[in-house]
């Protein structure tokens, strides 16, 4: 029987893409807050250090995780977030390889989650190939994890076309030769407000002429909750593989972190009541 070739994903569009390649300041700022560790922007001042945590019967899950650093929860996990959200926000989708180290009995002695940025997928069979410039590589299926900006309720092109408006707001930076009027200052404020309002961004801007003091403290819990929810969405992915391994290879556990919405839908509405201010509120949560 035929084995059906099947192209499953494509980043030539975006590779050939100028918008990404030069990000102007306020793209730039937008991608490094996307980007930035969960572990930064999620961790409340009264959780501590530890945010993440495996939850297992055994150490078995953690010692496969931990490398020779020991710092895969501490660290490495953030940084392979990170850059699972950066391959989302640029090309529209992830690609992830699990890497499965044996030793001499063939017992499975360590685990790798290794992000890849391939030109293109073919899923042919039990296999994906991966085309880069310069190569193919061929990977099982089971052992590639992929995130589609579908999967947090985007389309593929939705940040793209957030970059190309951001990207036109330096012009009005360099129009007026560093000496910001107040007429350039609102044309940026309500370009900000237009462009991201939808997912809690403001440009960093402690102020904005056409919002409240209460509303922009909304915009930052909107902000947290929306990257609270992207990382639901990438750890559950991610447990969903571990389980599979586990069942296979003899060990159970999962990927947890401590969530924070209930957190800031409780210090918001004391905000409301008057209880705390502003300073209050950013205080208790860092």
């Amino acid at each position: 029987m035929k084995r059906k070739a099947v192209k499953i994903r494509s980043n030539q569009n975006y590779i050939n893409d100028d918008s990404y390649k030069n990000m102007g300041m306020y793209t730039m700022m937008f991608y490094e807050d996307f980007c930035r560790a969960f572990s930064i922007d999620l961790n409340l001042k009264e959780n501590g250090n530890s945010f993440y945590k495996i939850d297992s019967k055994n150490q078995k899950l953690i010692q496969l995780l931990e490398q020779d650093d020991y710092m895969f929860l501490s660290d490495n996990l953030d940084k392979l977030l990170a850059d699972n959200i950066s391959d989302l926000l640029l090309y529209g989708n992830a690609n992830i390889e699990v890497i499965k180290i044996f030793d001499k009995e063939n017992k499975l002695v360590k685990l790798f989650f290794k992000p890849f940025g391939s030109v293109f997928n073919l899923n042919i069979g039990n296999y994906e190939y991966c085309f880069f410039k310069m190569s193919i590589k061929k990977i099982n299926k089971n052992d590639v994890i992929c995130f589609k900006l579908k999967d947090f309720g985007y389309g593929r092109y939705y940040f793209k076309r957030i970059f190309k408006k951001l990207n036109k707001i330096d012009p009005l930076l360099e129009f007026d030769n560093n000496n910001l009027t107040e007429e350039t200052i609102n044309k940026i404020d309500f370009s900000l407000l237009k462009i991201g309002h939808k997912l809690g961004w403001n440009g960093r801007k402690n102020s904005n002429k056409y919002l409240s003091e209460p509303y922009m403290l909304y915009l930052r819990i909107q902000f947290l909750k929306n990257k609270e929810k992207w990382l639901k969405i990438l750890l559950k992915k991610y447990n969903k593989k571990l389980i599979s391994l586990g069942e296979k290879y003899g060990f159970t556990g999962e990927i947890e972190y401590k969530q924070i919405a209930t957190n800031l839908d409780d210090l918001y509405e004391q905000f409301e009541q008057g209880i705390i201010d502003t300073k209050q509120f950013y205080e208790k949560m860092y």
